[in-house]
């Protein structure tokens, strides 16, 4: 069994994040459930909102340096499709990601907080895993409403803070949130070997 434990309890969030409409004086963000978890809980987050696929990259060149290593979560909040995300116009699949990100995201938790991006087979999360390093990879099976994945992306965020073994973590999130982790197709997948 391959070690699914974070290296500490309190896990800061790096945060990059979509544009959800084209009509730009629509505000819907994600930063204030981060300003929340920050306010409450003391969990520092970093932010950026990027609308193109080079962005990303710059962005995540930059969370592979030491200065984020406490900046276990990676957020990704965007639209999304099975195994892809939206930037902009276009999509980008995990495999694209995991090249752009090989071996630089060890020990870290990805989360997508985008509908349907992990809506594809076990095996091809398994392999985003082991090409980036992470240590476990979450998101959503299904279409999701913004508020309430937000929601439970601020209950995971919190859950995280207490447990460092990943298998712990999903568990709790089963135990106290079914209903909503069902409904939404929440899901975990974390290196086995």
């Amino acid at each position: 069994m391959a070690n699914v434990i974070t290296k500490s309890y309190k896990k800061d969030i790096f945060c990059i994040e979509g544009h959800w409409e084209k009509d730009m004086r629509k505000t819907d963000s994600i930063q204030p459930a981060l300003k929340l978890l920050n306010l409450n809980m003391n969990v520092k987050f970093y932010y950026q909102r990027s609308a193109t696929l080079e962005e990303i990259a710059h962005v995540s060149l930059e969370y592979s340096k030491k200065k984020y290593s406490k900046y276990i979560i990676y957020y990704y909040a965007f639209h999304g499709l099975p195994n892809s995300i939206q930037v902009g116009n276009k999509h980008i699949n995990l495999e694209e990601l995991a090249e752009r990100l090989a071996g630089t995201l060890e020990g870290k938790i990805i989360h997508f907080g985008c509908c349907q991006t992990l809506g594809i087979n076990k095996r091809r999360l398994t392999n985003f895993l082991n090409k980036t390093g992470a240590l476990a990879i979450s998101g959503y099976t299904k279409d999701i409403d913004f508020l309430r994945s937000t929601t439970l992306d601020i209950l995971y965020f919190h859950t995280c803070q207490f447990w460092q073994d990943i298998r712990k973590i999903e568990s709790e999130m089963n135990k106290l949130y079914r209903p909503m982790t069902k409904d939404l197709g929440f899901r975990i997948v974390y290196r086995t070997q």
